[in-house]
């Protein structure tokens, strides 16, 4: 075979000085534990070297005999490298046992000067060894290693050695794919060399007590070296001595096996992104390297360190051990836990190996040991112990913060630059808020006075919404209440950056969704298009939270359905995949779908419709684009991502399927004939924030998108303009008055359309800058993501049509000449330019005065005589009085139920005419509805509820008022708690801007007319105050001889139990619903309800009898919503889990294919 120059590593050394006289003997260690063709390859360049006194010896560990019982590794040997000494060992015994065993077989000849150890997959340039002992020589270190390229022809570095952190974890000095430019040559102190090639003097080498052969792989030459720092020894890496990989294949999946020895790239001497243990590659390792890599970092500690450092080192292990294995069973990882744990009972039972390898070192000294401590690695070292991943590179940079970088960057181009002014504008927009706080309007109300009263309410399945309720609101709300537990700041901040959050969080949303799209100006555009859409900033005014919710959620809901259908660029159907687009398994896409969709319901259920929506755009524009790409597999993971949703949601499933209305969900809209309008539908526009026909503006840019887009780009522009269609048709149909049922909000419906606009105007901006002129554009790779505006793969771009006959996509229009129609491009950038400035306009506009326009006052100034509950520990006296609002949904402070809906009557006894008419027949009038709080009012009365029975005779009492049929409405409501009447025309006081909605003449005439409830003077006309003069406590004993109600003490222990002290003999009762929900103990006996035809049982409400100053509990049966819950969260522990391992698996088949698929 032909020697091997060092010609072949262009200019990587220079001109050779001349050989020094006295040239010490060099004894070359080869471990042979693969037999593959490149190892003839490594043995030429041993034989090429020009050291004139260079000895061989060549360890067989492990490869197969032929069937005379000799080795077929003789006959190569004696070919390639004539007079070497062959040693033979039998098994796998690891690369420092292996060297061991070779030195001990050379008896009577004397002891070489140095010691080469080499691995079996390097190729040395013919000077190598020579550089390496002049180096050694000259600058009289112990152990010298070389500069270690790639195996593909490059100058790519892959090893120059490694350092450890204060954990014991070795971390390679070089970086993945780093050039050798001459950075590193310059370097005179590592803490260990290179573990491919390492030449280290026989008498230090016979010192250390040679490589610890329990430390197997990489590690067990990090070892060596750095027991030889801490006996003062210099290491070195000749920077002149050039190696280079060899490629062998796939090793061995035994980790002890010799071929995963030095060579084989783990943490120690590399930077594979993978575990420790094995060769560079996008994922995990053989598999047993974590289990050998935790049982390594343990030794090295406990022999290395100091004592005082090795009992810190060893409690921040188990520290980290402990985490780890958590951290592997939520991932899946379970070698890498199982390896964490196993690595203290591996090493416990070899604690007397580890003594005698610590006695035969001396007592390193204080120098030594202070310059061990100065190459650690200071940081991450707990990271990687509980990951089980390198975060590599001289810079200790890990790829979590390389991702964070090139985020960085990113955020410095166009795409990023228009998140950072957004950012800028929405606070400078939102700064009296955060000061100040929202405004209490609509369903914007404020966080109960104890804001865990929202996880209480979720645990417990009861709120006191109505006259108490055991429908909740979403699950959402439990998270805001957890977040304002561990919030220092105050509720009313927490909740008002909660809100204001929607706007950044879709903006966000619409950034991730366009990212595989085009370059920087596409993802500028469409985060400008769907900032300036009005719906958000009209529903923050009218106190909208659903349409806020749609807005915040809607964008990556689309990213995830688009990534499900795997289309490119957001797949590898029908071409690349783009920038910031993962690949997932099957399980993967179902589980993480499954997720989302899980947390849109738990912040609010109605939100399904739009998303229904998106799906119908999505399938309806693929099948229309001429494709069928993707569409099987998008129904499945939709599909089976709804299973598992509606799994998370058990509970609400199982009260759908136990006979709750599916609309029921929904916050009841009156949505009149005509009430949005066709221009306000293309507008996107609900209330009065945008500027008029100026909001067409918007559209400029994604219907540029139909005209000048091509190939993948009009796939995209025309699924997104299908989204917008269906977003338009249903609130178009809705808005003709087609439909009777109960209806989302109209911004919840526009939500979708605003989505696919912004993804419309960023496919508009790519093809105005790869479509329009048709010029060859370069086909888009990962590493170019951020680059030009639009850049489509080079098929599309180069040939007459736009689309891969095979690929599954639509074919586009042939393009026009570029220099023929480059005004036409100069125009049309021009046009989108300018209607791009318009339609931001009102957001500038609205964002001067800090608050969006939204009112600085609410109706809580109005009504300040209406209290709030007391906390737990909090005394009061028959609970508190119930308010009952009436109005306009829209005005409303809290949820309601319409008051003449037919569908809602609750069979009462001697009802003798419908609630949803009149008497006369007449109907009742449209949009009036009805709600009723305790006190005043906050963000728990937000959400839909059930027709209970105190409900019910409320709304008939109130149906009677309007009919004339009573005169004394106060007497009737007084037995349900209700001490206040409130008519309400509009969301804040006169002279705020708020949405107004006049009361019925018949309610107000109706009002004026009772006899006991009393007017209140001097209110902001904004509402109408009525006093009860008859209210009865929700909490009372009613007396046996005259049935006067007397309030009962009531101290609230928590959320679900009340102390009550009985102040009179007699039927003490309770007003709070829904019955049987509630139950009254007294020293822990359940007392028994009184029969309904007792002697003083009082009429509709549950009671029990008891004596003057009688203590007892009333506490919620609640034993049945516990389970529930508790069933919940452990479904979605398991879900979380079982995406983590989806997730870990698919990695693991990629990296195993990388693999498999490695030259």
């Amino acid at each position: 075979m032909d020697a091997v120059s060092d010609k072949s590593l262009d200019a990587v050394a220079p001109t050779d000085p001349a050989p020094r006289p006295s040239t010490p003997t060099v004894l070359a260690v080869l471990v042979a534990g693969d037999p593959g063709p490149s190892l003839d390859v490594v043995m030429a360049g041993l034989a090429s070297q020009d050291h004139l006194r260079l000895e061989t010896l060549v360890v067989d560990a492990g490869t197969p005999r032929v069937t005379t019982g000799e080795s077929p590794l003789v006959e190569r040997v004696g070919r390639l490298l004539p007079g070497s000494t062959i040693a033979r060992m039998e098994g796998s015994p690891g690369f420092g046992a292996a060297v061991t065993a070779g030195l001990t077989s050379r008896t009577g000849v004397a002891p070489p000067s140095f010691l080469l150890l080499l691995a079996d997959d390097v190729l040395l340039v013919d000077t190598a060894v020579r550089r390496m002992v002049e180096h050694a020589l000259e600058s009289n270190a112990g152990i010298v290693g070389a500069k270690v390229l790639a195996h593909d022809g490059s100058r790519t570095l892959d090893d120059l050695g490694a350092s450890v952190d204060r954990l014991g974890t070795p971390v390679p000095l070089v970086e993945a794919g780093e050039l050798d430019q001459g950075q590193y040559d310059t370097i005179r102190e590592v803490l260990a060399v290179s573990g491919a090639v390492v030449l280290v003097r026989t008498d230090l080498f016979e010192a250390l007590g040679g490589i610890d052969p329990e430390v197997r792989g990489a590690d067990g030459l990090v070892e060596l070296c750095w027991r030889a720092r801490l006996l003062g020894a210099t290491m070195a890496t000749a920077p002149t001595a050039v190696a280079r990989r060899v490629s062998t294949g796939p090793r061995p999946s035994d980790p002890s096996h010799p071929s995963n020895g030095p060579s084989a790239r783990g943490s120690a001497s590399g930077s594979g992104t993978g575990e420790s243990g094995g060769r560079r590659g996008p994922t995990r390792e053989h598999s047993g390297s974590s289990s050998q890599r935790a049982r390594n970092r343990l030794r090295m500690v406990l022999v290395c360190h100091r004592p005082a450092r090795a009992a810190g080192a060893v409690v921040g292990l188990l520290a980290a051990t402990l985490v780890g294995a958590v951290y592997g069973l939520a991932t899946g990882r379970f070698r890498h836990a199982a390896g964490l744990v196993g690595a203290w009972p591996w090493n416990f039972r070899r604690l007397s190996s580890i003594r005698r390898r610590r006695r035969i070192m001396p007592t390193p000294e204080v120098t030594a040991s202070a310059t061990v401590a100065r190459l650690e690695v200071p940081h991450r070292a707990f990271r990687r112990v509980v990951t089980g991943r390198d975060l590599t590179g001289s810079d200790d940079r890990s790829p979590s913060q390389l991702r964070l970088h090139r985020l960085w960057s990113m955020l410095f181009g166009p795409g990023g630059m228009s998140l950072m002014v957004s950012a800028v504008v929405l606070g400078f927009g939102s700064r009296s808020l955060v000061v100040n706080g929202l405004p209490a309007v609509g369903r914007m109300q404020p966080l109960p006075v104890d804001p865990m009263d929202l996880v209480r309410s979720w645990w417990l399945g009861w709120r006191p919404t109505g006259t108490g309720t055991t429908v909740v609101g979403p699950d959402g709300l439990a998270l805001i209440g957890l977040l304002d537990s561990f919030w220092p700041w105050g509720s009313g901040l927490v909740w008002t950056l909660v809100v204001l959050a929607a706007l950044p969080v879709g903006a966000v949303g619409v950034w991730r969704l366009t990212q595989p799209v085009g370059g920087g100006r596409s993802r500028a555009v469409a985060v400008l298009v769907y900032l300036s859409v009005p719906l958000p900033y009209d529903a923050l005014r009218d106190g909208r939270l659903a349409p806020m919710v749609a807005f915040a959620v809607l964008p990556w809901v689309v990213r995830r359905l688009v990534g499900a259908q795997g289309v490119a660029p957001y797949g590898t159907r029908g071409g690349e995949a783009g920038p910031g687009t993962r690949r997932r398994g099957l399980w993967s896409e179902v589980l993480v779908t499954g997720l989302l969709l899980a947390a849109v319901a738990a912040v609010d259920p109605m939100l399904a419709v739009p998303v229904l929506m998106v799906l119908v755009g999505l399938v309806v524009g693929t099948v229309l684009a001429g494709s069928l790409a993707g569409l099987g597999r998008l129904v499945v993971v939709t599909t089976a991502g709804v299973a598992v949703a509606g799994l998370l949601h058990l509970p609400l499933v199982l009260e759908i399927v136990g006979g709750r209305p599916v609309g029921s969900l929904l916050n009841p809209v009156h949505w009149p004939v005509h009430g949005v309008g066709t221009m306000e539908m293309f507008r996107l526009d609900t209330g009065d924030f945008g500027l008029g026909r100026v909001g067409f503006a918007l559209l400029v840019v994604p219907v540029l998108a139909l005209v000048v887009a091509r190939g993948r780009h009009l796939f995209i522009a025309l699924r997104a303009w299908f989204v917008v269609a269906a977003s338009w048709s249903a609130v178009w149909i809705l808005d003709q008055g087609w439909w009777d049922g109960p209806t989302p909000d109209p911004g919840v419906l526009l939500a979708p359309a605003a989505v696919g606009l912004a993804w419309a105007a960023a496919v508009g901006v790519a093809g105005l800058g790869s479509d329009l002129l048709g010029g060859a554009v370069p086909a888009r790779t990962h590493a170019g993501a951020g680059a030009g505006v639009g850049a489509v793969p080079a098929t599309a771009a180069a040939g007459a049509t736009d689309a891969d006959p095979g690929s599954g996509l639509p074919s586009g229009r042939s393009r026009p000449s570029g220099a023929r129609f480059s005004w036409l491009r100069r125009g049309a950038v021009g046009v989108a330019g300018l209607s791009l400035a318009v339609a931001v306009l009102p957001v500038l506009g609205g964002s001067i005065d800090g608050a969006w326009g939204t009112a600085r006052d609410d109706l809580r100034a109005a009504v300040p005589f209406i209290s709030t509950g007391p906390l737990d520990g909090g005394t009061i006296h028959g609970g508190i009085p119930r308010v009952l609002w009436l109005g306009d949904p829209s005005v409303l402070p809290a949820v309601g139920i319409p008051v003449g809906d037919d569908h809602l009557v609750y069979d009462l006894p001697g009802r003798s005419h419908p609630v949803g008419a009149l008497p006369s027949g007449a109907p009742i009038p449209d949009g009036l509805a009805m709600a009723v709080t305790n006190g005043r009012p906050d963000l728990i009365d937000q959400w839909p509820i059930d027709l209970t029975e105190g409900l019910a005779s409320i709304r008939t009492s109130v149906v009677d008022a309007m009919a004339g049929d009573t005169s004394r409405l106060g007497a009737r409501l007084a037995t349900w708690g209700v001490g206040w009447v409130v008519l309400v025309e509009r969301s804040a006081p006169v002279p705020q801007p708020a949405r107004e909605v006049s009361v019925p003449d018949l309610l107000a005439g109706a009002m004026s007319r009772q006899l006991d409830l009393e007017r209140m003077e001097g209110i902001n006309r904004a509402v109408t105050v009525y006093r009860s003069t008859v209210v009865e406590a929700p909490l009372a004993v009613v007396r046996d001889r005259n049935r006067r109600a007397v309030p009962v003490t009531v101290t609230r222990e928590a959320f679900d139990q009340r102390v009550l002290t009985a102040s009179a003999d007699g039927s003490l009762r309770w007003a709070v619903g829904p019955e049987g929900a509630w139950r009254f103990t007294v020293d822990g006996v359940r007392q028994p309800l009184v029969a309904s035809g007792d002697l003083g049982t009082p009429s509709a409400h549950p009671s029990v009898r008891v004596a003057m100053g009688t203590v007892g509990v009333l506490e919620l049966d609640d034993s049945g919503s516990r389970s529930r819950r508790t069933v919940q969260v452990v479904l979605l522990g398991a879900t979380l889990l079982l995406a983590s391992w989806a997730r870990t698996a698919r990695v693991s088949r990629v990296g195993r294919a990388g693999r498999e698929n490695r030259p």
